[in-house]
């Protein structure tokens, strides 16, 4: 098993890629995918191995990322997965095809309201989604 430390540069950005369409259901640049890639030089995700076996588990499977991470939540700790989530959405954030992801100019009421209604509805699912996932495929 590959600790976060020893990943390989191919394997971190095949991981932001992966991420990166289920985040935002879009390709990742180059750029952003090296930029992952290089962060974790800096920065590495903690957690035990069996966290990291999981999300190698997942991209390989391709599984619902978003399920899994709400299945894996813990209270007091954050998993390794959400921990990667977060590098990639900070990094995405100063990219400026993501600007329209994180900024509205257009407010608009009745638009956040049914925005609000449709990702609650969402989030029930995934959550239902992400405990069977997490059972059938005996995730830690």
């Amino acid at each position: 098993m590959e600790t976060p430390s020893a990943a390989s540069s191919a394997g971190l950005e095949t991981e932001a890629a992966y991420l990166h369409r289920a985040i935002f259901r879009a390709e990742i640049s180059p750029r952003l995918a090296r930029k992952y890639a290089q962060a974790h030089e800096y920065v590495q995700p903690k957690g035990p191995a069996e966290e990291f076996a999981t999300i190698e588990k997942m991209v390989a499977l391709g599984l619902d990322a978003e399920a899994v991470e709400m299945a894996l939540r813990r209270k007091g700790r954050t998993h390794a997965l959400a921990q990667k989530m977060k590098i990639l959405v900070y990094l995405a954030e100063a990219e400026t095809e993501h600007y329209g992801r994180f900024i509205n100019e257009r407010p608009s009421f009745t638009a956040a309201g049914i925005g609000l209604f449709y990702h609650g509805l969402r989030t029930v699912y995934k959550a239902l989604k992400g405990r069977a996932i997490r059972s059938r495929y005996d995730l830690a």
